[in-house]
């Protein structure tokens, strides 16, 4: 049974990539307006980044962290995987800001590769510490089963 604590602990990542995920939309339209008529699908679609792989993955990471054991691994490679999702971002944002200028840069497609590094090396290490965490749980529960049986 989930308590209000577990909730908040579950909503909150998914509720701050939210917030990016409006500022994004919000910068994206605005942006847009004063592009003098030229548009970057890059920029138009900013807000998909943080929504789809922030909103969506976090609310399903914290229901599986709730159910599991992962312990401090998991929290690094949240971090790490949150980095990659933030670099997706502002690549994507500089890609967009470029295309409208009628420019471009190599360092933009270096951060677009870091991000997705970054994303796919956080979510194999969470998944490793879940089911590493998720054994270690069972035998953790079976080791208090037969303490309690034993008293």
């Amino acid at each position: 049974m989930y308590t209000l604590e577990d909730s908040k602990k579950i909503m909150m990542p998914a509720a701050i990539y939210a917030g990016v995920t409006l500022f994004c939309a919000v910068f994206s339209i605005i942006y847009n307006i004063f592009a003098h008529g030229v548009h970057s699908p890059y920029m138009t679609w900013l807000f998909v980044w943080p929504l789809v792989l922030g909103v969506a993955v976090e609310i399903v990471a914290g229901i599986i962290r709730q159910k599991t054991d992962a312990g401090r691994v998991a929290d690094i490679a949240e971090c790490i995987y949150n980095s990659g999702v933030a670099a997706l971002t502002v690549s994507s944002m500089l890609r967009g800001i470029m295309d409208i200028a009628g420019t471009g840069s190599v360092y933009q497609v270096w951060m677009l590769y870091a991000g997705t590094v970054m994303a796919a090396a956080g979510a194999v290490i969470f998944a490793v510490a879940v089911l590493a965490g998720k054994s270690n749980g069972s035998r953790k529960y079976n080791q208090r089963l037969i303490r309690d049986k034993q008293n």
